[in-house]
């Protein structure tokens, strides 16, 4: 196996900037997420660092449980609770 070959199959890592940049939030946010382990990481020599599968499958359970709890509400019920 060359070095290329090792690469294509060594995990993917994120870091907690990328994170933000995709989820569209600050960096202390994720940094808050990473403390309360609401994002899966790892800490490497003190940094976090994010494994992009585990971190694409939280992204797909939380928008399954977005959709799940947004649909169990009336349209309607949702509209006025969002007023007041």
């Amino acid at each position: 196996m060359d070095k290329s070959e090792a690469r294509e199959t060594a995990p993917r890592y994120l870091t907690p900037t990328e994170v933000a940049h995709d989820l569209r939030v600050s960096n202390n946010t994720v940094y808050a997420m990473l403390i309360g382990r609401e994002l899966p990481a790892v800490r490497v020599r003190g940094q976090w660092r994010i494994p992009a599968d585990q971190y694409a499958r939280w992204e797909e359970e939380a928008a399954a449980q977005e959709a799940t709890a947004t649909s169990a509400v009336p349209l309607r019920r949702r509209k006025a609770e969002s007023r007041g």
